[in-house]
């Protein structure tokens, strides 16, 4: 697909100004690692899998809209689980050439200060929430336009990718912070162990979208948030049963558990053996 979309560019002659394409396929079709000397904004509107950014590899989620910078080396390899009805993953995506750019900041002085913008982007950067929306109800807009119209469409979406609020830079350099973020993460729920957590609480803590934070956590660790979370305080429990006298209910609540069923339930299927047992076996061993 890379040397067609190349054959269709053609700056100086002006076959296009950039390429909009839509495009549904078998997860094993999509395009391996590769770069050109483009800029490219990929929505995948079906699909989740994991991205390469020049040496990184992380996990992506459906709905994600990226920008990936001219040169960089970068694919999507595709769940083949996460599918529509007939097989297929979809995306959308729109290449434009860095001489598109120049052109709009020359025949409109208003698009400078936005190209100039760009033009100082070097990682590949991920928009969500609000702003995404914006991106994608714009690329949703291409889908029945005219090449012509299009283009007037192209206009609105590159000042908002400039936008800082709802996009944040992602794979490259930023690929070696992420023993960085993994630490931020179970610091927080070590930290607040004791009380309710939720999905919200620590997404926001470490700037992650909720599904994100799931499938960067599993993907580095094995396990799921809530998994990590019980182990950790299913440990402080035997601690204390071993070290205190406290009953098993004023344990449970202690180490954050709110229900004390679900607590002798989850120590039960951890450990083997009921909190009062392994109380039990403990001082018995002693």
């Amino acid at each position: 697909m890379v040397k067609s979309i190349i054959r269709a560019f053609n700056p100086a002659g002006g076959v296009h100004s950039f390429i909009y394409n839509y495009v549904t396929l078998l997860p094993a079709d999509q395009m391996g690692l590769h770069s050109h000397d483009m800029w490219e904004l990929s929505w995948v509107m079906v699909g989740r899998g994991e991205r390469t950014m020049d040496d990184c590899t992380e996990p992506f989620e459906q709905g994600d809209v990226v920008l990936v910078p001219p040169d960089m080396n970068h694919c999507w390899k595709f769940d083949p689980q996460c599918v529509d009805e007939h097989g297929e993953i979809s995306n959308t995506t729109i290449i434009f050439h860095p001489q598109t750019l120049a052109a709009c900041a020359s025949l409109f002085p208003e698009f400078a200060s936005v190209v100039e913008a760009l033009e100082g982007i070097r990682q590949a950067t991920l928009y969500q929430g609000g702003l995404r929306e914006r991106i994608t109800a714009l690329l949703r807009a291409m889908h029945d336009k005219s090449d012509a119209e299009r283009v007037g469409l192209l206009l609105q979406i590159l000042p908002l990718l400039v936008e800082g609020e709802g996009s944040s830079p992602i794979g490259g350099a930023l690929c070696d912070d992420k023993s960085v973020r993994l630490n931020r993460i179970t610091t927080y729920l070590i930290c607040a162990h004791q009380r309710r957590i939720s999905l919200d609480d620590v997404a926001q803590h470490v700037g992650m979208s909720r599904s994100s934070l799931c499938n960067f956590f599993k993907h580095h660790t094995g396990q799921t948030i809530f998994n990590y979370l019980n182990h950790f305080r299913i440990d402080m429990a035997c601690d204390m049963l071993s070290r205190t006298s406290n009953s098993v209910a004023e344990i449970c609540y202690k180490v954050g558990f709110g229900d004390l069923p679900y607590f002798n339930r989850t120590f039960k299927k951890i450990v083997g053996a009921t909190p009062t047992e392994y109380r039990l076996n403990k001082k018995g061993g002693d």
